[in-house]
């Protein structure tokens, strides 16, 4: 008779167990539904995300900054356009950096507040110069937080950035006689 009554307590508890948890589920689906419609209210139909790439542009062309003083504006997205010279005619080196978002998450409970990857690579046709370029780059992102970045009418917020994989030295196969540092960084932005 005792194990009779164990056997009852245990499928009750498990009876209220599997409740519970259905419960859960119930109460994150309809959570889960109302955030939707609020987001649906407030934006519209359409829920965009910020450009990404365009804001990560936008802030390493800062002027007066060491990384903007080695590569200007010679920051492309996604790769370096064909034919690019890292060496004027005179021999003074041009590096540049190369960027794209290679995943990165973001969540519907929070729009606009996205978190891409982003691999970067700082180019120039000596690994020293590029590795000055990585480590600018390093400099001006490592550890920023709530930096405003300005579009047209619109702030964007990078509320931060943290290197996830450190700078590695690359000799190019595909373009010969470039070298790389490639180097990845996970960045968080909102409107």
């Amino acid at each position: 008779m005792a194990m009779a009554a164990s056997s009852d307590t245990r499928s009750r508890d498990s009876l209220y167990v599997s409740s519970s948890v259905y419960e859960a589920r119930f109460r994150q689906k309809l959570f889960c539904r109302e955030v939707r419609r609020e987001n649906q209210r407030i934006f519209g139909d359409i829920m965009t995300i910020p450009d990404t790439n365009q804001i990560i542009r936008q802030y390493l062309v800062t002027p007066a900054t060491p990384l903007f003083t080695l590569v200007g504006t010679r920051i492309y997205c996604p790769r370096l356009p064909e034919n690019v010279k890292l060496r004027t005619i005179a021999g003074v080196s041009t590096p540049a950096i190369s960027f794209f978002t290679r995943g990165g998450t973001s969540t519907p409970y929070i729009p606009d507040y996205i978190s891409p990857s982003v691999q970067f690579d700082c180019w120039a046709d000596n690994l020293i110069d590029a590795r000055l370029v990585y480590r600018a780059l390093y400099d001006l992102l490592q550890g920023i937080q709530q930096i405003p970045v300005v579009i047209g009418a619109t702030t964007y917020h990078i509320k931060s950035a943290i290197e996830e994989v450190q700078g590695q030295d690359l000799q190019d196969q595909e373009i010969q006689n470039y070298f790389r540092v490639l180097a990845f960084f996970q960045i968080i932005i909102s409107e």
